[in-house]
């Protein structure tokens, strides 16, 4: 179902963006200066552009299985 997939790359780009923002954050600020609210926002941001291109990719041109 296209949902399935829908959330499944959704939750795939979020948690890789998300450590890439959570090392360079820690990077940059240290383990103090995390900033967790600034990671979550532009993971989810990310997840949601991802899997929006990727559905909209597979409604117009099939499966990419």
């Amino acid at each position: 179902m296209l949902w399935q997939f829908f959330v499944g790359r959704f939750l795939q780009t979020f948690a890789l963006i998300g450590g890439v923002l959570t090392i360079a954050d820690w990077m940059r600020f240290g383990a103090t200066g995390l900033r967790p609210g600034h990671i979550v926002f532009w993971s989810a941001a990310a997840g949601a552009v991802s899997a929006s291109i990727t559905t909209y990719r597979v409604r117009h041109r099939g499966c990419a299985r």
